[in-house]
């Protein structure tokens, strides 16, 4: 009768235990998460299927599979010793993230954690813990980053001013913005953008930033010493922060207007002196037909501004003249 007891509770012993099996199952079949297991070398000894789904590898491929056998040198040195610290200490592992390879070489990055596990004696036998699919967390961690980066080398340099603002609230700048207006970084940020345009363009900038406007015009600029200057700009609508932006583009033209100024001084002294002296003077193109020409050359040959304009040389001279200027063109052409 004690015999039948004894084996009736060993039976229900070993249908629970199947029962709690089962539910163990039921429920890493269930989880996204990846649970597994490795012995003290690093092997897979088990592992929840999301494991296989994470990585593409099939359950036959992953048991007994190390994790050097599918990350990087730097990679198997970090999970090396973010396992040695486990069993150096016996403490459950801070969360880790590191990049490994799906089996068609593509890119993984795993959130992981991990526990010691010990044999019946005690002693260390391996590791167990949770994995989590982070790469598309990752991967724009990762372009935020580069997308920082970048605004640093911008925020650093000095060839043009940039500025993101909201409805002309300076969000962010770089130094260019500074070096051009003459306020500090920390005065820029959060100014009305406004300010730094003459009061007599400020209709038309806000115009255009509500319209969205997206090519470059000129206005005047005002330094923070009160100095005007001419200045272009050009927006664009960007996504900043989660909201509606824009980014402006602000360049200082005052050598450009200087350098404009100069040739159209330069060219009205050219017509000027074209205009007063006796001698006719014209330019044309290969084909011999007028392009310019002073008053002088109207007068001279007796045709008005507007007849001699593209007018051939063939057209008011004899054959013979026509041809000594062609082969004299020519010898100057060649």
């Amino acid at each position: 009768q004690v015999l039948k007891i004894e084996n009736e509770r060993l039976c229900e012993q070993v249908a629970s235990c199947r029962q709690t099996e089962s539910r163990f199952q039921t429920l890493l079949n269930s989880i996204k998460e990846g649970y597994f297991e490795v012995n003290l070398k690093g092997d897979f000894t088990f592992f929840s299927p999301s494991i296989c789904k994470m990585s593409g590898f099939s359950a036959e491929e992953l048991r007994g599979k190390n994790y050097r056998d599918y990350t990087s040198k730097e990679t198997a040195e970090k999970i090396f010793q973010f396992y040695n610290h486990i069993y150096l200490t016996a403490d459950p592992s801070e969360i880790i993230t590191y990049e490994t390879f799906r089996k068609d070489g593509t890119t993984l990055y795993l959130e992981v954690s991990a526990y010691l596990m010990r044999d019946s004696k005690g002693n260390p036998s391996g590791f167990k813990g949770f994995c989590r699919d982070v790469t598309d967390r990752k991967k724009i961690e990762i372009e935020l980053q580069e997308s920082q980066e970048r605004f640093r080398q911008l925020h650093e340099a000095s060839f043009g001013g940039i500025g993101i603002h909201d409805k002309g609230k300076i969000l962010e700048c770089n130094k260019g913005l500074s070096d051009i207006t003459g306020f500090d970084y920390d005065e820029l940020i959060g100014m009305d953008g406004l300010a730094l345009i003459a009061p007599e363009w400020r209709d038309k900038v806000m115009a255009n930033i509500l319209s969205d406007y997206e090519k470059p015009y000129v206005v005047e600029g005002i330094r923070k010493d009160g100095s005007r200057y001419p200045l272009e700009i050009q927006g664009k609508v960007i996504w900043y922060e989660g909201r509606k932006a824009r980014v402006t583009e602000f360049r200082d033209i005052t050598e450009r207007k200087q350098a404009e100024k100069a040739q159209r001084e330069s060219e009205e002294k050219y017509r000027m002196v074209l205009d007063n002296i006796e001698d006719g003077y014209y330019e044309v193109d290969v084909a011999g037909n007028l392009i310019f020409f002073n008053d002088s050359l109207c007068r001279i040959l007796g045709y008005s501004r507007s007849e001699l304009m593209n007018m051939n040389n063939k057209e008011f001279m004899d054959p013979e003249n026509a041809r000594r200027i062609f082969q004299t063109f020519n010898r100057v052409f060649i």
